[in-house]
């Protein structure tokens, strides 16, 4: 949540935690779009501070598995 504040994310976003490398990891989802491309487009628009946290788009399909711990 700190991370959304200081940023100024206006976008409608969730995050979820998860485990990697033995350690708490904080995934922040940021909108929904109908195609890897428009997903790719709108990560290329985010704000330079957001974009060195090396974001990446994600089906939901991969985002379930990954919450269910498959």
């Amino acid at each position: 949540r700190d991370f959304i504040r200081r940023n100024d994310v206006q976008k409608d976003v969730a995050y979820y935690v998860t485990d990697r490398s033995g350690t708490d990891w904080y995934v922040l989802l940021y909108g929904s779009f109908r195609t890897l491309g428009a997903a790719k487009r709108a990560v290329a628009e985010l704000p330079a501070p957001i974009k060195a946290n090396q974001p990446f788009p994600r089906s939901f399909g991969s985002v379930q598995k990954t919450i269910r711990g498959e």
